[in-house]
């Protein structure tokens, strides 16, 4: 009996279909980013992402990434059954070993929140039907009926149910095995046996005409007024058939097997009408529709399938052809499609979109197939021209040299005109052969428009040529858009040519002017690979790389676009050719042969929403909240957000603002931003999303953060800190003050001696020889020595003033100092010697200090008296090393050595110049010493070769290191 039923039942479904044509669909498995292959259930929250149900886990989708939990992030099993949304927003994860956690923004388990432990059944969750915002209601399988009233789980019923729903009404129904119970909002309950039809768990409440659909073992029934009517022409399903029942926004029924999965409707006499076969050979566990009409079908072994309009036909290898890859393909007299595919096959599909014959070309790819004023239809292909008719194909051109690349139907001929290799030629009705024209080049003929009689416009790979009276010559070779691959051309009714050119959009030439339709007048891209013009509608069909415009002209070169993408539901890939006959338009991609209607595709539900997914503050992410108070150094943001689109989220375009940091919005592509360093103050974050034609969305996501002063920055902190010092200064004050007036008679004289010291160590001559060394630099027209000796000599003068108010300075101070006045007086003495600067490694120069510019003195007597005297090049050399609390420098070269105080003196009167420095630095040495209460320690030592000859002089001096 049963084997008898199940032939039935074969039988009848597919006495019902129309076709069983699978629609446009996407595909996305692990190799996109999703959790497993193998997935049991989806849904659409109320913010609009996907979620998925797997084997391996709970994936997130927005359209553009998935975001994968698993027990890892807290689920508490990776296989999850189900998943439900509550009216708070919280997502439930219906687990195959029976605990329960959901999703806030975060995973919650019984490990991290406590009501959850009363929720960790040992068998399978059977029902999750929320009831108010905080009544639920579940069934444990073979178990009872539970209600959590917020955080608190009781029996509420002992009887398990297999389908529990809350109809428009408030009215409660609950499903078992052999019965239906009814509770109404006035608590009045109703019952109706299923009698001998056992209920397989598989039931949907259609809202539109307020009943509930179950499943039997006798096949589909109807619930409505407390009244259980069979569907009398429904099929028997099986228990092992049926994987769910669903219901769509437009009152459709989905139910899915095995073997695929049936839409149909139930009239309002319980009759199934309308029955349609969709994915023949995947098992489909669930179906979905989102708010903006896009279908998720849920596989058990071939992951998630969106099909973004039911109503766009496709076909491809999925229905029977050889190859994705469809090259051309008309609609033949008789109404059938014919059409060819890139590896050389052609197939026939009759009215109902059946495959009713097939021809393998034997060549690499079909170029063109069209039908002529005659009613005939010829296959172009690499191979030849094939006539076809009555299911046969006629070879009558074979391919030598000229391999065919288009083909177009002739006016002025009464034939067809096929263009190859370097050649054009005409095939009248008589099927008689010419050659009309022979390029010289190298071209290929990709497109052929027929002007007249006597002159033709060629599209090939290098550019538009002319042919007019026997001569070929290019159009605008001078235009970049005319030079380049052209695929296609064709003539407007008022003679105008439209080019499809592949990045200046669509060109239209007339006798006088070019004008370009692209993207800066409305088309969606400026790369047009295809195109089909309408005569009678005076339409022109542009295939994109974004998709399909429809451009309809009108009159003093007006013309109006509308645009058809993936935001459309089009997802259609790269378009090869276009064909359109009758408002009904074919489509041949690489994803196949797309058979639709303008009105098929569908609009956009709702504007594109975006949503903020991630805050991380110094790096690390924290809870979403609306407003965040940070600490002063909470104040690097990083903010991710993501544009919830699911047919066009690669094109989703961001804007964003921080105020008060900025005054306008910046646009981006990227779905992060980063702030680094914010300063304290109150800051609030807004972004908004662009998605196809749509505006900026309406509704902003937005974040704010408060970030706080450090203490130090405070007011009260000021006010206590100043009260505070204030009292240490008068104390400090008042203890220092009796000392200090019993030196301060010794300090003064001790001070105005080492400021006389410092005032004369600041030479004067220094600076006249600086200035002679500009004039001589000008003078030997070394201009750039000169303004780069007067730059530096400039901030050495920079330097002095600011060290001169100084009583310490550091090492690293003094360094930067002496090097850059060694660097102006090698310049001053053309190189005249060489510098080395020796540090210890124990020495961390911005710890050691000593007195501003002590060292400089000695450094210019070594070099004026030591090294300048000498004929060769000398060395300078300056070192410093630490000695117990000592910095010990070393000042070292081999010059002249020094001289007698007779010859001194002969020098200075023979060269006017008389030198105080030194005189001047020991006697700050001393005040300094007496002043400070400091030990600055000097030596002077001659040095001398073997023979006592001086070979230079080494100055060593030892500043203590007490803290200053």
């Amino acid at each position: 009996m049963m084997k008898f039923q199940l032939t039935f039942l074969t039988i009848l479904l597919f006495s019902f279909f129309g076709f069983s044509q699978n629609p446009v669909f996407r595909k996305y498995t692990v190799d996109d980013g999703l959790a497993g292959n193998e997935i049991y259930h989806t849904i659409q929250d109320s913010k609009g992402f996907i979620w998925i149900a797997t084997t391996k886990g709970v994936a997130r989708f927005d359209g553009n990434r998935f975001e994968n939990f698993t027990v890892e992030n807290g689920l508490s099993d990776n296989e999850i059954l189900k998943i439900h949304e509550d009216y708070k927003g919280r997502i439930w994860f219906i687990s195959f070993t029976g605990p329960l956690s959901y999703y806030d923004g975060t995973v919650h388990n019984a490990a991290n929140t406590n009501f959850l432990k009363q929720l960790q059944f040992q068998n399978l969750v059977q029902t999750f039907t929320p009831l108010t915002e905080n009544e639920i209601l579940l069934t444990e399988k073979t178990n009872a009926t539970f209600l959590l009233n917020d955080t608190v789980l009781r029996v509420y019923d002992t009887r398990p149910y297999y389908s529990i729903i809350k109809q428009n009404d408030a009215s409660i129904i609950f499903i078992s095995w052999k019965d239906i119970s009814e509770k109404s909002a006035g608590q009045q309950t109703f019952k109706t046996d299923i009698n001998s039809n056992s209920f397989k768990g598989h039931a949907v409440y259609d809202k539109l005409k307020n009943r509930t659909i179950l499943v039997t073992d006798s096949g589909l029934y109807s619930y409505k007024e407390h009244q259980l009517r069979r569907i009398d022409n429904s099929p028997n399903f099986a228990k092992k058939m049926v994987r769910f029942i669903s219901c769509d926004q437009d009152g459709y029924n989905w139910l899915g097997n095995d073997d695929g999965c049936f839409r149909f409707l139930i009239d309002e006499h319980d009759k199934v009408i309308l029955l349609e076969k969709f994915f023949t050979g995947y098992a489909v566990n669930s179906v979905s529709e989102d708010r903006d009409h896009n279908f998720w079908i849920a596989t058990r072994s071939e992951g998630l399938l969106m099909v973004p309009s039911l109503n766009v036909k496709l076909f491809n290898k999925d229905s029977g052809f050889s190859d994705d890859n469809i090259t051309t393909a008309v609609r033949t007299p008789d109404h059938k499609i014919i059409c060819g595919l890139l590896n050389g096959d052609v197939y026939v599909l009759d009215t109902t979109y059946k495959i009713v014959d097939y021809k393998k070309l034997n060549c690499s790819r079909v170029r063109k197939i069209l039908t002529d004023q005659f009613h005939q239809t010829y296959v172009a292909s690499e191979g030849g021209i094939f006539h076809y008719t009555d299911g046969r194909f006629e070879k009558i051109f074979s391919v030598k040299s000229k391999p065919i690349k288009s083909m177009v139907t002739s006016i002025y001929r009464e034939g067809i005109l096929a263009g190859g290799m370097k050649a054009v030629i005409g095939i009248n009705n008589k099927r008689e052969i010419d050659t009309i024209l022979e390029t010289k080049n190298e071209s290929r003929v990709y497109s052929i428009c027929e002007v007249n009689r006597n002159e033709f416009w060629l599209a090939t790979e290098k550019g538009v040529y002319v042919w007019k009276g026997n001569s070929i010559m290019p159009f605008h070779p001078e235009r970049k858009p005319f030079t380049g691959w052209i695929d296609e051309l064709c003539k407007r009714k008022d003679g105008k040519i439209l080019m499809a050119t592949r990045d200046s959009g669509l060109a239209m030439v007339s006798e006088n002017n070019i004008l370009f339709i692209n993207t800066l007048n409305g088309l969606q891209s400026n790369a047009c690979n295809s195109l089909y013009y309408d005569s009678l509608k005076d339409i022109a069909y542009v295939g994109t790389n974004k998709g399909l415009s429809i451009i309809s002209f009108g009159k003093n070169n007006f013309f109006e676009i509308k645009n058809f993408g993936s935001s459309n539901g089009l997802d259609c890939g790269s378009i090869y050719s276009l064909y359109e006959s009758g408002g009904e338009l074919l489509l041949c991609t690489n994803k196949g042969l797309l058979v639709f209607r303008e009105g098929d595709l569908n609009k956009s539900a709702e504007s594109t929403k975006v949503y903020l997914s991630t805050i991380e503050i110094n790096s690390r992410n924290v809870a979403l909240h609306p407003d965040y108070y940070l600490e002063h150094y909470q104040n690097n943001i990083r903010i991710i957000y993501d544009g919830v689109a699911f047919r066009n989220a690669k094109d989703l375009q961001y804007r964003y603002q921080l105020v008060p940091l900025d005054t306008g919005w910046n646009r981006t592509s990227s779905n992060s931003i980063i702030y680094s360093d914010l300063k304290p103050g109150d800051y609030h974050f807004n972004v908004q999303v662009y998605s196809g034609n749509q505006t900026w969305s309406a509704e902003a996501s937005t974040v704010s953060f408060h970030i706080s002063k450090p203490f130090w920055n405070t007011w009260w902190f000021r006010i206590s800190a100043a009260l505070l010092l204030s009292g240490l200064i008068v104390s400090y004050y008042n203890a220092r003050i009796q000392r200090i007036r019993k030196k301060q008679q010794i300090m003064n004289e001790l001070l105005q001696t080492e400021l006389k010291a410092l005032r004369a160590q600041i030479n004067p001559h220094f600076i006249f020889n600086s200035l002679n060394s500009i004039q001589d630099f000008i003078f030997r027209n070394e201009k750039e020595e000169a303004n780069s000796y007067l730059s530096k000599f400039a901030s050495l003068m920079r330097m002095i003033l600011d060290n001169s108010s100084k009583k310490f300075i550091t090492l690293n101070e003094e360094i930067r100092f002496i090097n850059l006045y060694i660097e102006l007086e090698s310049l001053r003495f053309q190189g005249k010697f060489n510098y080395m600067l020796r540090v210890s490694k124990d020495i961390v120069t911005d710890n050691i200090f000593l007195p501003p510019m002590i060292l400089q003195p000695y450094i210019e007597n070594a070099i004026i008296h030591g090294l300048a005297p000498k004929k060769s090049s000398g060395i300078l050399s300056l070192s410093f090393k630490l000695e117990k609390n000592f910095l010990v420098c070393i000042i070292e070269d081999n010059g002249t050595g020094r001289k007698k105080p007779e010859e001194i003196k002969e020098q200075a009167e023979k060269s006017g110049h008389h030198s105080f420095a030194m005189k001047a630095n020991n006697e700050r040495i001393e005040a300094i010493n007496k002043s400070q209460q400091v030990s600055i320690k000097y030596k002077i030592e001659d040095l001398e070769d073997i023979y006592h000859q001086p070979t230079g002089t080494k100055i060593v001096l030892n500043f203590p290191q007490d803290p200053v």
